[in-house]
């Protein structure tokens, strides 16, 4: 699921039910939230051609310039962090990161 992908052009739709399955929410939060987010201008649902009752969800214009602020701040922040760490040394970081999150589970 890419709602917000960088070209312009989607190549599959997300609805409702996308969105509750990615993130594991409950159908009234997902609604709520899509609620939210319609209300302050970053998302808007539009009606299907083939189904009346499904409501595709679009990323607005609003939301995908979030969205490259958001990419630029984390690719700044990453490079702060990993300034003179190696990616031997970063590989070695994420084995060990992702077994304690195993071991969690």
């Amino acid at each position: 699921m890419h709602l917000l992908s960088r070209s312009a052009v989607r190549t599959d739709d997300v609805f409702q039910k996308d969105i509750e399955e990615e993130y594991g929410l409950r159908p009234p939060t997902a609604t709520e939230l899509l609620k939210k987010m319609e209300n302050n201008g970053l998302i808007r649902r539009e009606v299907t051609s083939y189904d009346a009752r499904l409501k595709r969800i679009i990323a607005s214009d609003k939301a995908l310039k979030y969205k490259e602020q958001v990419v630029s701040d984390l690719t700044g922040l990453e490079e702060v962090l990993t300034a003179g760490i190696s990616p031997e040394e970063l590989n070695v970081f994420f084995k060990v990161a992702e077994k304690m999150t195993d071991n969690l589970s």
